[in-house]
């Protein structure tokens, strides 16, 4: 897997639940424009970083490393399980669905 594909993976699975770059950042306890840095594939995302965002997108951290081409997050049937299957639980938080 390139380094691409993962910042793609992520950012398709981002944009599938709805969410702003900077509500993510919030969650994962970066800048705003370190999402927007990872995503466009010029910085590296870090296993706790990854770790974050993996469970904020409901999505098993194995979606984004994968070296086989799965399903990308806006085709995949809103009812697979572990899979953006329900709403992000978060009070007081702008940005989240």
């Amino acid at each position: 897997m390139s380094p691409l594909d993962l910042s793609r993976r992520l950012r398709d699975a981002r944009v599938a639940r709805g969410l702003s770059q900077q509500a993510v950042a919030e969650i994962v306890g970066v800048p705003r424009t370190a999402i927007t840095q990872i995503e466009a594939g010029n910085r590296s995302v870090s296993t706790l970083e990854l770790a974050k965002m993996a469970s904020c997108y409901r999505c098993p951290v194995e979606f984004f490393l994968s070296s086989t081409s799965p399903s990308s997050p806006r085709t995949r049937e809103i009812s697979a399980p572990g899979l953006f299957c329900g709403p992000i639980i978060a009070k007081n938080r702008p940005g989240f669905v």
